[in-house]
């Protein structure tokens, strides 16, 4: 059995299968773990101290290498060569606040909130598809159809058809290295497939007329005065970056918040006898299901976290799976529709909190409320097929449901 005080690697199988209880004992008997992988990281698991590395971006730095200075740089743990960086996230301020201030208008709440109808509607197109059979195969037929089409019609404007084939290389850029051991480590070729997409769209895009007043418009339009100029490559980094955030994590909460309402009937049920948003619900889901479990950051000068010293150009991956289960700030981490206050960190915090974030809950919103509508007595239909991936992300990647479809129990 792996020693993850001394030894930690969330590419071992045994964290697959035992990460909550893991990441329990590191907090509760070893704040602050060091792994050996790769280039060796410090791991960060309670709550106060991750919260603290996501703001204190001048002490740690998410800068990708042509910014950092220290360390190869980035959020991408043992960053694999050929990963194109992704921006503005492995950014820091200005260059990052810059392109924040250009990208923010267009994920206001006051700009999300009108597409409530639209992502209504295009979950109840989806569940059209599949409703007669009284089964799918969830992620598949909903999880990635749901977020393909919010990305595709309501925040980027691309082809519907080109996003099946950014989903799949979005999956072989975050799982498509299969190990001796079945883990699964990040696979570059996936990450270069999605920037050469965004690449070449931000060329071809000069020439037409399908962006107007949207995202990807202020992308084109970007411009710097006080700074190295804006190039077509930095732009297509920002919208690779957009891609990947857009399809993969909206995909893996409304999947994992689906599997835990067909493990928890009771609970299903009593959503189903209140019709409504369920916003306590929801954000419990975001803290839950939220597939990102870390990120990296870099010391930018000797520091300490919880009194381990920490050197310069040092990588630290802080947990936010693990901060959003911590007791000192949850009491009891299980879901609770009561909970009072839920601080969680699932969309990160300080300056590179997740620009998407209204997006997220409403997406999940719109997408949670149709399910309770359309979909009734949701059991899991083949627990061994059931699969999930984890690495610096956990996702489910497949689960296979059966139901009833609510509205033909309202007509009997």
């Amino acid at each position: 059995m792996r020693d993850y005080r001394q030894d930690f690697d969330f590419n071992d199988p045994s964290f697959a299968e035992g990460y909550l209880e893991i990441l329990s004992d590191l907090r509760e008997n070893c704040p602050v773990a060091r792994s050996n992988a790769g280039e060796g990281y410090w791991v960060v698991t309670r709550y106060d101290d991750v919260a603290r590395v996501s703001r204190e971006w001048e002490t740690f730095s998410s800068a990708w290498p042509g910014e950092a200075g220290v360390g190869p740089g980035g959020f991408i743990i043992n960053r694999p060569e050929g990963i194109e960086p992704m921006l503005p996230i492995e950014m820091d301020p200005p260059r990052h606040r810059e392109w924040r201030a250009t990208l923010n208008p267009h994920f206001t709440l006051a700009q999300i909130r009108p597409l409530e109808e639209q992502i209504k509607t295009i979950s109840h197109e989806i569940v059209d598809g599949f409703i007669d059979q009284g089964t799918c195969e969830f992620v598949r037929e909903f999880g990635a159809p749901f977020a393909e089409r919010i990305m595709s019609e309501a925040i980027l404007n691309l082809p519907a058809a080109d996003m099946p084939h950014l989903r799949d290389a979005i999956t072989r850029a975050i799982f498509g290295t299969v190990l001796p051991d079945g883990s699964r480590e990040f696979d570059p070729a996936g990450f270069t497939d999605v920037y050469e997409y965004a690449y070449d769209h931000i060329k071809s895009s000069r020439a037409s007329d399908l962006h107007h007043g949207d995202v990807v418009s202020a992308i084109l339009d970007m411009t710097i005065d006080d700074g190295p100029p804006v190039t077509d490559e930095e732009r297509a980094r920002v919208l690779y970056t957009l891609i990947f955030a857009g399809l993969d994590t909206t995909t893996s909460t409304i999947a994992g918040t689906i599997k835990y309402l067909a493990e928890n009937p009771e609970l299903h049920a009593q959503l189903l006898s209140s019709p409504g948003d369920h916003p306590e619900f929801i954000e419990e889901a975001i803290r839950l299901f939220n597939p990102g479990v870390c990120m990296a950051r870099y010391a930018t000068k000797d520091t300490e976290i919880a009194g381990q010293p920490i050197k310069k150009g040092d990588q630290v991956a802080f947990f936010h799976v693990s901060a959003n289960h911590d007791p000192a700030e949850f009491g009891d981490p299980a879901l609770d529709l009561e909970r009072s206050s839920n601080r969680h960190l699932a969309l990160g915090f300080g300056v590179h909190r997740c620009l998407g974030n209204h997006q997220a809950r409403l997406s999940l919103t719109v997408g949670v409320s149709v399910l309770l509508e359309r979909l009734g007595s949701l059991k899991i239909t083949a627990p061994d097929e059931v699969e999930i991936a984890t690495n610096q992300r956990r996702q489910i990647l497949s689960l296979p449901l059966s139901f009833v479809s609510l509205r033909d129990e309202t007509k009997q």
